[in-house]
Order: C-alpha cells, then structure tokens, then sequence
C-alpha cells in the first residue's frame, strides 16, 4: 500500500473500525480493455484448437470410450493451466473454453455408454461438476461448475417427476453456503462462488418448475406422479427456507427470539412463506434479497430485486382473472404493503425505546 494508504488504515483503526494488519496492496492487473481483448484471444484460440481436433480427430467423438478419456484429459488441462496460470486472463479464458469442450465430451460419452438413462447421466454429470468445483481453482469456472451441476439434479429430479422439491432443497443449500460466508472466511471465495451459482440457476427455475408441475398434476396427472400433494410441500419447502434465513439474521442480530419486533418479523416472513403456495418463486427471491441486503453483497440483492419483480410480473400475466380482478388484487397488495412499513417503523420505534437507558 502507498503512504495515504497506510495512513487510511491507521485512522480506520484509531476510530475502531477496523482490527488486525495492514493487507497487502492490491495487484494492478492492467487496463480492463486490455485484459478484456486477452480473454477474447483465448477463447479464439481454443475453439480453433478444437476446431482442428474436431475435423481431424472425428474417430474420437464416434468412440464413447475415446470421447469420455478425452474429454477428462481437457479438464485435467484446464486444471493444471488454472493452477499455473492462473493471473493470466488469456490462459483463463482458453482454460474455461477447453473445459466446456471436455465436459460436452464426457456428456457425449456419457449418452452412448448409458444408452440415454437421462436420470443416471444427469446424476454423472452433477458429480462431474462437484469435482471440478472443487479442483479447478478459478472464480469463474467454480461458478459455472455450481451452476451446471444445479441443473443436472434439476433434470434428474425432472426425470424422477419430484421436481416440486428441487427449488426448496437448493434453496436451503444456498441459504446455508451464504450464512457461512464470514463464518468460513478462508473459504470465502469457494463459498461465493457456490452461492452465485446455485442463485442464477435458482431463481429463474423456480417458478418454471413451480408451473410446470402443476401442469403435470392438473393437466396430466398419470404423468405427474402417484400424490399431486407434492406441489405444496415443494413450495412449503421454500417457504421454509425463508423462515430459516430469517431467523438466522434475527440471530445473528442478537434480536431476543420472544421480543415484539422478532415475532412481528417471523410472522411476516411465515406470511410471505405461505404466499409462496400461490406465487411460485416469491419465497426464494426474497430469500435472497434479504441474503443480500444482510450480507452487503449488492450484486445478490440486486439479483433478489430482479428475481422479486420477474416472479410478480410472471404470476401476473399467468393469473387466470379479468383486468379488472388483477386491479383490484393490485390495490390490495400495495394497501398491505404501506400498512405493513407503517408496522414496521412502529415496531423499529418500539425496539429502540426499549434499549434507551431506564426504559425495560
């Protein structure tokens, strides 16, 4: 760190702000145009090189064998090019490229080999993707990794027609990734990267999901599954997940569990839990707007925001009312809201009368 720096940091713990040593300077990595120009040369060069192998190795792609090893051996590469070179955005880039390419490999091989089970495949290619999460060290690439391996047990959840418990087991497992963030800090960014992934893939599935089941069980109940009852406890498994975060924040707050502000919240929250039988993904995206606003990530509270309003807008125009029901459930819904900001400052008022000296 530069001087101004240094004497920043000295202020910063003079006023208690901050504690321990002094960390280290943050690496320049040059011009973002610059670096932005070198990952878009990896990319070429590594779709040429596949390109090349393609053409000139087609006996690979026809083996399931051959198309399996060598799609591995591409991201045993791809590891060992993150593991040496991992500062540099060109072999980031063509490492990510090469990856890809040697997972679609493996998912080709995977197809032959197993004569299209898609249930086993998907559950191959979720395992596949817990592996290079946690071997290839790389931001970007782990979160790829969270991602995809989130939609293979989507699939294979799809295929078993239990998908209506897919939204709330991932959201429970989010919930858990972020409420370790800065309790696990030497696995931070491990942490992070899981938690982005499993947030992409699980907002915009869970109303998809939510839809789709019932379809199945109203439209094609012999399709759907021996017990339609699977679509409430699915979306009381995500109200459940909202209740959960809830009380951790409570908690970690140091807000009494029995005082009136706590209840008054995690009756809100049991309130908006039990919406989410109605409106699919209301549940989860404020699960992770409230994840984001505790944590001070902006980036996932933005994504709660975006996720809150892409659910309302969807349940919106898939209501089966007139214009003029959806009106008047609109006017409703935001009398409740203004009704429940002027409770919330009352109880904020109350809370903080209550840790003024000589009162309680």
């Amino acid at each position: 760190m530069s001087t101004t720096d240094t004497q920043l940091w000295q202020q910063l713990q003079e006023a208690g702000l901050v504690q321990g040593a002094e960390p280290p300077a943050r690496e320049d990595r040059g011009y973002w145009y610059i670096r932005l120009m070198q990952g878009v040369g990896g990319w070429i060069g590594a779709l040429f090189l596949l390109g090349f192998v393609g053409i000139t190795l087609t006996f690979v792609i026809r083996s399931a064998l051959l198309s399996g090893l060598g799609g591995l051996a591409a991201c045993t590469v791809a590891a060992l090019l993150y593991r040496h070179q991992g500062r540099s955005d060109f072999f980031c880039q063509f490492a990510l490229a090469l990856s890809l390419a040697g997972q679609g490999l493996v998912l080709v091989a995977l197809f032959e080999q197993l004569d299209h089970q898609v249930a086993a495949i998907a559950l191959s290619m979720a395992l596949l993707q817990l592996l290079l999460f946690a071997g290839l060290d790389n931001f970007t690439h782990r979160v790829w990794s969270a991602g995809a391996g989130s939609i293979a047990l989507i699939e294979a959840f799809l295929e078993w027609r239990w998908q209506a418990y897919v939204p709330g087991l991932l959201a429970l497992a989010c919930a858990w990734i972020w409420q370790q963030e800065f309790r696990l800090t030497h696995r931070g960014a491990l942490l992070r990267a899981g938690g982005y992934g499993l947030s992409l893939v699980l907002l915009p599935s869970a109303p998809l999901l939510s839809w789709l089941t019932h379809a199945w069980y109203w439209h094609g109940a012999e399709a759907a599954g021996p017990w339609p009852g699977h679509a409430w406890l699915g979306a009381a498994l995500s109200g459940a997940a909202l209740l959960w975060t809830s009380h951790y924040f409570l908690q970690r707050e140091g807000i009494p569990g029995r005082s009136p502000a706590a209840l008054a919240l995690l009756a809100l929250a049991a309130l908006l839990a039990g919406a989410n039988l109605k409106i699919p993904g209301l549940a989860l995206a404020l699960m992770i707007l409230l994840l984001g606003f505790g944590q001070g990530n902006r980036l996932l509270a933005g994504l709660g925001v975006a996720a809150l309003l892409g659910g309302l807008a969807f349940y919106y125009y898939t209501l089966e009312a007139s214009l003029l029901e959806k009106s008047a459930y609109m006017a409703a819904t935001g009398l409740a809201l203004l009704l429940g900001r002027l409770a919330a400052r009352r109880l904020a008022g109350l809370a903080a009368t209550d840790e003024e000296p000589g009162h309680g």
